[in-house]
């Protein structure tokens, strides 16, 4: 039997007595270009899991200068001809995870401005209080390590709950968004990524559900990237079909990666 991906919020994080429940960023603040730093927290309750922490979340829309048609036709002859990796992936094609380096005519300027987005993300965020340090990687959080394809397009297809602990910064661009209609910012739907933005409070003894969770949801449209930090756990939730869904991934500052 098949396995289906996550189709709401409970679905992936889990059952909660206050949640999961979506959180309303404590500040945003517009970067060029075209683009926007969503920040959460300093998180003060004393049994968040996040105690301390802040997360910080960029989004940039309308991203110019990458060949979408090209990255497409790619991830879909990969998807055709290479076998899926099984990885947090539930259905759809995951690559292996070297494309930035395998394939660099179609990724290069991919890959450059991956790693643009993450050198500002390092140097505007104070590593103290956005990081948990003894998960962080220690590599170069600027540089690429590992990079790979995502392509979805049976319905039920998507991500489990998942972080990337042992990288720095992790992101995804959407060379396309798949059957997505309008967006509508206020509800979770079909394709969506889901941050998780603090937890806690749960009591592993009691017999009916405890604690709360919250959350912030990326919509995933044509021509954005979004980079936030590699400790967060995420999920993406179970696409609806049709038009598939290709989206580049990555992460920096890992140590010690080899193909």
């Amino acid at each position: 039997m098949s396995r289906r991906a996550p189709a709401c919020a409970r679905e992936l994080f889990g059952a909660y007595a206050d949640g999961p429940r979506r959180a309303t960023p404590d500040r945003v603040d517009a970067v060029a270009p075209n683009g926007e730093r969503r920040a959460f927290g300093p998180f003060e309750r004393w049994d968040a899991d996040e105690l301390g922490k802040t997360l910080c979340v960029y989004v940039y829309d309308g991203i110019d200068g990458v060949d979408d048609d090209a990255l497409v036709a790619l991830a879909m002859r990969e998807s055709r001809d290479a076998e899926s990796m099984r990885v947090s992936n539930i259905g759809g094609f995951h690559s292996q995870p070297d494309v930035f380096e395998r394939e660099r005519r179609e990724t290069r300027a991919l890959a450059a401005l991956a790693e643009r987005a993450c050198a500002r993300a390092w140097e505007e965020n104070d590593a103290k209080t956005t990081f948990v340090k003894s998960m962080m990687g220690r590599g170069d959080p600027a540089k690429v390590s590992t990079s790979w394809i995502n392509v979805c397009e049976r319905a039920g297809d998507g991500h489990g709950l998942h972080n990337h602990a042992n990288a720095v910064w992790s992101g995804v661009y959407y060379a396309s968004a798949g059957d997505r209609g309008d967006d509508d910012d206020d509800v979770d739907e079909p394709g969506d990524l889901l941050l998780r933005v603090s937890a806690g409070g749960v009591d592993p003894m009691a017999d009916t559900s405890t604690g709360y969770c919250t959350y912030t949801c990326i919509k995933p449209k044509r021509r954005r990237l979004v980079v936030f930090p590699s400790w967060v756990l995420h999920g993406v939730l179970a696409s609806p079909g049709g038009a598939p869904r290709v989206s580049f991934a990555f992460n920096t500052g890992e140590t010690g990666v080899k193909f």
